[in-house]
């Protein structure tokens, strides 16, 4: 399976989502303010769509992850992406149990 990856234009972008993601959804904030904040980095759907699809496809999804998804979908993540990053996120997990994949 091809990993799905965006353009190199968007990549620092994308890289700057996930670390504001992975703060706030751990955080107590708001989710007005943490959508603000978020907002402030980007309103790409593709990016967003990217970052959300991580986070469907956790092997084991955890409070944050949950909360990360909410933020995502509320700030617009473009689904078709989320789905893209999702399914291949799952069959990477099911490769590495079987020993076939590395990362």
């Amino acid at each position: 399976m091809r990993t799905p990856d965006l353009p190199k234009g968007k990549r620092i972008t994308a890289a700057r989502v996930a670390g504001a993601v992975s703060r706030l959804s751990t955080g107590t904030a708001d989710l007005t303010d943490q959508l603000a904040e978020l907002l402030a980095i980007t309103d790409d759907p593709q990016i967003l769509g990217h970052q959300l699809g991580s986070h469907l496809g956790a092997q084991y999804p955890s409070a944050a992850d949950i909360r990360a998804i909410e933020l995502l979908r509320a700030a617009g993540a473009d689904e078709d992406e989320a789905a893209q990053v999702a399914e291949w996120t799952r069959w990477k997990w099911e490769r590495r149990a079987d020993g076939g994949f590395t990362l």
